[in-house]
């Protein structure tokens, strides 16, 4: 996820280098893998939770849904004020590779809570990750009714799940670009009314659903290189349409360009979820660092709501690039990763803190 925020340092390094160039695909293929975070996180969600009945009791989801708001204001306002008293947007500017992390000039603004109300639920500056926690509340007040759709899903009704998504989300909008290069869109025509499916709300919950409880004995070592096989095939799908976009368009702007990169975000996912039980099932890797893990995942939600922070708000941005980059001369996408690797320990250690003052905790769990 944090080399998903990382633009030009790192997720979006590839459209610095000319499209016949080896660092344009190499580095493209990663950023691709990546996007397998946001469902990947739906998917564990899923698992652990649909296949529970607490959530039927009525006041349950519109507790938890609530305490996830409160953060997401508390939050949201901490953010606003670094924009208003900072003027600083948190966007880098477009193809800018870091001397030293430039900002969008955003406009001044003048504190006024109101406003601030206002513009809490708009896709706004003060943190273009939040986005997420809005899908999560989502998420938690349609527990109820997922948890009866997974428990009450037969065999075939999972499989046309599965396939309307293939075919309508996938498929379709690939076949169309490739053939029209999008000057024809059918969006609205074929599959507006089947959006819901395509949601994180619903088909990457349903599919951790399935895959831990339905399909949870059926993978050996040679079905899972086989499905490895597949989601590399559709992370290679994945790069040649956004290659071809971006060719296309001749427009290489991140928020513009990045739309297919998560094209096969459901099979990415889903080999990831299913590797990772498979090596806990078959080895004692795992449990070796259960601890850790398990203090590692207690702080994911503390990282996520920091990490943004020091990644492009901070003074560490400018501070890394004169030490790693034009210090140590990394490669560029080793640097990328080790600026991952940073930005996860602060906001590992900021979460960590956080945890051990009283009220301030419950902001970060």
């Amino acid at each position: 996820m944090i080399f998903n925020h990382t633009s030009s340092s790192g997720h979006f390094l590839f459209s610095l280098y000319p499209s016949n160039s080896i660092q344009y695909w190499l580095y493209m293929f990663p950023a691709a893998f990546c996007h397998f975070a946001v469902p990947l996180f739906f998917m564990i969600s899923g698992a652990l939770l649909l296949g529970r009945n607490d959530e039927a009791r009525p006041l349950v989801p519109f507790k938890k849904a609530l305490h996830i708001l409160i953060i997401l204001v508390i939050w949201s306002f901490i953010y606003y004020l670094s924009t208003v008293y900072e003027h600083r947007n948190y966007m880098t500017i477009d193809r800018d590779a870091n001397p030293y992390l430039s900002f969008v000039a955003a406009s001044p603004l003048s504190f006024d809570f109101r406003d601030f109300l206002i513009r809490l639920f708009e896709l706004s500056g003060w943190n273009h990750t939040y986005w997420f926690l809005h899908t999560y509340i989502a998420f938690l007040l349609a527990l109820p009714l997922l948890q009866c759709m997974a428990q009450a899903f037969k065999l075939y009704e999972y499989k046309l799940l599965f396939s309307l998504f293939l075919v309508f989300f996938m498929l379709i909008p690939a076949i169309q670009y490739l053939i029209w290069r999008g000057n024809h869109n059918f969006d609205a025509s074929l599959y507006t009314g089947l959006k819901w499916i395509g949601g994180n709300v619903v088909i990457f919950p349903l599919t951790g659903y399935f895959l831990q409880h339905r399909l949870n004995n059926v993978w050996t070592r040679k079905r899972l290189l086989i499905l490895w096989g597949i989601n590399i095939l559709g992370l290679l799908c994945s790069c040649y349409l956004t290659f071809l976009f971006i060719s296309t368009t001749g427009n290489s702007r991140e928020l513009d360009a990045q739309g297919f990169l998560s094209w096969s975000g459901l099979i990415n996912a889903a080999t990831v979820f299913v590797t990772c039980r498979y090596i806990d099932e078959h080895t004692a890797i795992l449990k070796r660092f259960e601890k850790e893990i398990c203090s590692l995942g207690n702080a994911t939600l503390g990282i996520y709501l920091s990490h943004l922070y020091f990644l492009h708000r901070s003074d560490l941005s400018s501070f890394l690039w004169r030490g790693l980059r034009e210090g140590l001369h990394l490669n560029p996408l080793l640097y990328a990763l080790v600026y991952c690797v940073l930005i996860f320990i602060c906001g590992l250690l900021t979460t960590k803190l956080l945890q051990k003052i009283p009220f301030l905790r419950n902001l970060v769990r």
